[in-house]
């Protein structure tokens, strides 16, 4: 499936063809942007995006972390953080207004396997 996309697309699979893409303007231009690293990661706000990935490697302190802050890995994993809290504090929305207001780009990322 990827090599379908691949070969309807602008660019081939190589490094050779990916030189041939421009930067768009409005993102040459932009002097500030965001980054947004929310998911369910967040929630135990421990390491770093991959907590989903070593929490359940023995020996990593997300592991550690994981079993001391909310028990073995059978009685709560992952899937049972569910979705983060939308950003709803008076502080979160100062920060977000302020941000918006100064930010020319904004990219979401969600988490991946």
């Amino acid at each position: 499936m990827v090599d379908a996309v691949i070969e309807a697309g602008p660019y081939g699979g190589t490094w050779e063809s990916l030189s041939r893409y421009r930067v768009p303007q409005w993102y040459r231009d932009a002097k500030f942007g965001i980054f947004l690293h929310w998911g369910a990661f967040s929630v135990p706000a421990f390491g770093n995006e991959w907590y989903p990935r070593t929490m359940y490697r023995r020996g990593t302190p997300a592991f550690e972390h994981h079993v001391a802050t909310y028990g073995r890995h059978d009685r709560f994993g992952y899937k049972d953080f569910g979705a983060p809290r939308p950003a709803t504090s008076s502080r979160c929305q100062a920060l977000l207004g302020q941000a918006n207001a100064q930010t020319r780009a904004g990219l979401p990322k969600t988490c991946h396997p």
